[in-house]
């Protein structure tokens, strides 16, 4: 009898034994398989993608209450990817399959949902000088001109010429002061300077006179001093106009040369530069007219092409530009905008309708 009673009591030890290590044994699985990493795991998310999921709450939350989901696999390494875009990302996707992770967050993420995905979108987008309201015009642009090259697209439209010249006109925005533009997209109409001062007759090419915007009299005295240094005479030949004084000049060159062939080097009335007293056409003591084969072959020509912004001055009708400006080079015309802004315009070798549309206008 005694030793059935010692069996019971080892069969009794052993029970419990094994139903304390199931306890613990199930303790230690619940809590394993409850970490929310190795739940992650279990879905089939790789080790790297779940130390940037749990950072995130909400989307640790979606991540452990859905399939695995592969598009954010793809994009939770991209720096820009905000979770809360996730279905835009995936409708966009739907539509542009081949969009990269990278395009495919920039571009939901700065609202370009309503344009197909394609490699010239992204060289648009990614290009100096691009501006996001002329996308449209752009795009319409290069239908037109596939042979071109996207910069060369950015540049034309933004110079306004997707339109033909004289339509589309806007009024020439005066409060922009010295960084105004005047051009035949931008007509200042009867407008007259309210700051202009009489030119020296020390400036002026004998037999001329006329009158300029104070500040720019002020730094054009201050180039043609430093001009003088070296012996040379960068003189006023015609400065302000009047909207009556260029209305008789075009109307003269039309009946010598008819509208056509005048709209390539004379402006119409109300689209002239000279209207704003910020341009000047300059001359030498010997030079006998306005002409690149004289004002342009000086030595005065030289020195202006080297220093002219370092005073506020730019070519405004440069060669090889026509097409852009609307006038045939012009080596004696100059347009104050300002050192800093001149600066830009010879550094980045631009024309001013470039600068004003990227740099003033902004749109």
């Amino acid at each position: 009898m005694k030793r059935k009673v010692r069996i019971n009591k080892v069969a009794i030890f052993t029970l419990i034994t094994i139903i304390l290590v199931l306890i613990v044994g199930c303790t230690l699985a619940l809590n394993y398989f409850g970490k929310e990493s190795v739940r992650l795991k279990m879905k089939g998310y790789s080790s790297k993608v779940i130390d940037k999921i749990i950072k995130d709450e909400e989307i640790t939350k979606y991540a452990l209450n859905n399939k695995k989901d592969n598009l954010l696999i793809e994009l939770i390494n991209v720096d820009e990817f905000k979770f809360s875009n996730l279905d835009k990302y995936k409708s966009y996707k739907k539509d542009n399959k081949d969009v990269t992770s990278k395009d495919l967050v920039y571009l939901v993420n700065n609202d370009y949902t309503e344009y197909d995905y394609s490699p010239n979108l992204i060289e648009f987008i990614n290009s100096k000088y691009y501006l996001k309201t002329r996308l449209d015009r752009y795009l319409a642009y290069q239908e037109d001109h596939q042979d071109l090259e996207v910069k060369e697209i950015i540049k034309r439209v933004n110079s306004n010429i997707d339109y033909d010249f004289y339509t589309n006109v806007e009024k020439t925005d005066t409060s922009y002061g010295y960084q105004m533009i005047c051009n035949k997209h931008y007509n200042i109409g009867t407008y007259v300077p309210s700051n202009i001062v009489s030119v020296a007759s020390t400036y002026l090419k004998p037999g001329y006179g006329g009158y300029l915007d104070k500040e720019v009299y002020a730094a054009y005295i201050e180039m043609y001093n430093a001009a003088k240094k070296e012996n040379l005479n960068i003189l006023v030949q015609s400065p302000y106009r009047s909207y009556n004084t260029q209305s008789s000049i075009y109307n003269n060159y039309v009946k010598k040369d008819g509208k056509e062939k005048a709209d390539t080097y004379s402006a119409r009335a109300g689209y002239s530069e000279h209207q704003t007293a910020l341009a000047i056409d300059f001359a030498t003591k010997t030079t006998t007219g306005l002409s690149n084969s004289d004002f342009g072959q000086t030595k005065e020509f030289k020195w202006l092409q080297d220093n002219a912004y370092k005073y506020g001055f730019i070519l405004r009708y440069p060669k090889g530009e026509e097409y852009i400006t609307g006038y045939m080079y012009e080596s004696w015309h100059y347009r104050y905008i300002g050192k800093e802004a001149a600066k830009i315009v010879h550094d980045e070798n631009i024309t001013y309708e470039e600068y004003f549309t990227y740099y003033v206008l902004k749109k």
